[in-house]
């Protein structure tokens, strides 16, 4: 082996080359690390931006829907207090016209029950007397009668005499 093919000047050239190829590459791992890193860094920016934008939007519209929901609510409350108030007050005049009416017929049931008593009073208390009635216009009829027998026996006999 003989020393030209390790010339110096040519290794020296060659580590030289490789040097600068290596410093080359250093810079540019150097720039891929710190453009990864700014990339990186950006991106993270612009999310949390978007992040901090939403939760603005979503807090927006929460306390907007919020609001609606307690206004929303406190109307319900109202009209049910209305409806309430309104059927109360309906339940009430429905309970003194069944009150009004019940003492109404009530009283009229008891006024025909009272007629319904003294006339059936009356019927018997002219029922009672009926018996005592028939019995006199049977005994006039029957001394009517007797009357006429007496008289038919009479001419009969006046005419049996003049016989």
């Amino acid at each position: 082996m003989s020393h030209d093919a390790y010339d110096r000047s040519v290794l020296r050239n060659q580590i030289d080359i490789v040097r600068r190829a290596a410093a080359a590459r250093e810079k540019l791992e150097q720039e891929i690390v710190s453009e990864w890193e700014g990339e990186t860094s950006a991106a993270r920016r612009e999310a949390d931006a978007a992040i901090a934008g939403a939760r603005e939007k979503a807090d927006r519209e929460s306390a907007t829907l919020r609001h609606e929901h307690v206004s929303t609510k406190q109307k319900a409350e109202a009209d049910a207090a209305a409806t309430r108030t309104k059927l109360d007050t309906e339940r009430a005049k429905l309970d003194a016209t069944i009150k009004r009416t019940w003492e109404n017929d009530d009283r009229q049931l008891r006024e025909d029950a009272q007629f319904d008593e003294g006339s059936s009073k009356e019927v018997f208390k002219d029922r009672r007397n009926e018996p005592g009635k028939i019995l006199q216009r049977s005994e006039k009829e029957l001394a009517g009668t007797a009357e006429q027998l007496a008289e038919a026996d009479s001419r009969s006999l006046s005419f049996l005499a003049g016989c």
